[in-house]
């Protein structure tokens, strides 16, 4: 339980820490992903990612306190990127990040039954 809890944390810190760095790509040397996993979809996975590392942590949250938590999280990550030029706020990285909460929470609780 301590190494999945402190996976999430380290996977949440680097992700935090790639979405608010002027160019992602350049930061962890990769080059562009390649379609269809282009930026979008990143998005998308690497949500789903987090959520469903936040439900296995197993924090003593309930689901909903929990995933309300990150949507809060997917709106301020978003909200700071327009902060960091040449990023910016897009409606349509806000929704991907929503629903790859959504699918990263119910690809969580099909997991467990």
């Amino acid at each position: 339980m301590l190494l999945v809890r402190i996976g999430f944390v380290v996977y949440w810190a680097a992700l935090s820490l790639l979405l608010l760095v002027p160019d992602p790509h350049e930061a962890t040397g990769l080059g562009p992903m390649p379609p269809p996993l282009d930026e979008h979809l990143t998005h998308f996975f690497l949500l789903s990612g987090l959520a469903f590392l936040a439900h296995a942590s197993r924090w003593p949250l309930g689901s909903r306190v929990l995933i309300a938590a990150l949507l809060v999280y997917a709106v301020a990550i978003e909200a700071l990127q327009g902060l960091v030029p040449p990023r910016g706020v897009e409606a349509k990285d806000f929704a991907e990040n929503v629903l790859g909460i959504l699918a990263g929470s119910a690809l969580w609780w099909a997991a467990q039954k």
